[in-house]
């Protein structure tokens, strides 16, 4: 079962034109606007490398060529990805914005609901302050409890569907034994 949130996006964007065209223009809105947040964050943590290379090696780089043109949900993942880079360096700031924290568990919240793999971008920046022991890893944890709570809903009816389909797997397994 995939995630709804960008299936419910990508309808919203086709009824206001039907065409295959319109509907890719999605995905290279998608990676522009990411491409263009990343020079942000390449501006923040690379202190030797200019941003411009880092863009342009996202930019050139033939996944993001790929994503950019296809009509699926890696474009428009690539800029959630970016988001949450953006807003988890709220955490890892001394003062950080309640902006920034708010923003951070929308797009957490969002990624979930758009793609499940997501997850370990957001397990993995919990890590890290884990490991740092900053002050932001108690917000951080307040805030996945409310981004969990978000996610019920989708859980509950993965609930549903997954043993379905795992049944079959399972069962096409033992065949082979």
């Amino acid at each position: 079962m995939q995630p709804p949130f960008y299936f419910i996006l990508l309808t919203l964007w086709r009824s206001l034109n039907d065409s295959i065209f319109w509907a890719r223009l999605f995905s290279v809105i998608c990676m522009a606007v990411a491409l263009h947040l990343s020079a942000g964050l390449a501006s923040r943590y690379p202190k030797n490398t200019p941003p411009v290379w880092l863009v342009a090696a996202l930019a050139f780089h033939p996944f993001s060529i790929w994503a950019a043109v296809e009509l699926r949900t890696y474009a428009f993942c690539i800029l959630l990805s970016v988001l949450l880079l953006l807003f988890f360096d709220a955490y890892l700031a001394e003062t950080a914005s309640r902006s920034a924290r708010w923003g951070y568990a929308i797009v957490a919240l969002a990624a979930l609901y758009s793609h499940y793999f997501l997850a370990c971008l957001i397990a993995g920046q919990g890590a890290v302050l884990l490991l740092r022991r900053g002050a932001g890893l108690r917000c951080y944890l307040i805030s996945m409890i409310a981004v969990s709570l978000g996610f019920l809903p989708l859980v509950s009816s993965l609930g549903a569907v997954c043993p379905k389909a795992l049944q079959g797997r399972v069962e096409q397994r033992l065949l082979w034994l």
